[in-house]
């Protein structure tokens, strides 16, 4: 028999994506909710989409709690909430790819 140690451990892998669409100011934003656990561990995401295709992205560690809470399949109520509030509030700033090439 094999010591306690030596027994294989269960990995917990999972990805769950939802996108919506809601109708503000007279236009159609989309976004996306993501959840991703890899061997335990996880994250949450939205993915905000503008009208032009732009996009934003808010990244959040999922607690034990709540990652317990997706494996035993229990529905959490506003796991994502005011993740995309938050997006949605400023002005999209225009980012640099190469910033080594940008002159000061």
């Amino acid at each position: 028999m094999l010591p306690k140690n030596s027994e294989p451990v269960r990995k917990f892998n999972y990805k769950s994506s939802e996108s919506h669409q809601d109708y503000v100011n007279g236009e159609y934003r989309a976004h996306m909710n993501v959840i991703e656990i890899s061997n335990g561990t996880g994250k949450k995401t939205v993915i905000d989409i503008s009208p032009s295709g732009r996009k934003r992205k808010t990244v959040k560690r999922l607690n034990k709690k709540e990652v317990n809470a997706i494996r035993r399949r229990e529905f959490i109520p506003d796991l994502f909430a005011g993740m995309l509030s938050g997006l949605r509030t400023g002005p999209m700033r225009k980012t640099l790819k190469n910033k080594k090439g940008r002159k000061n």
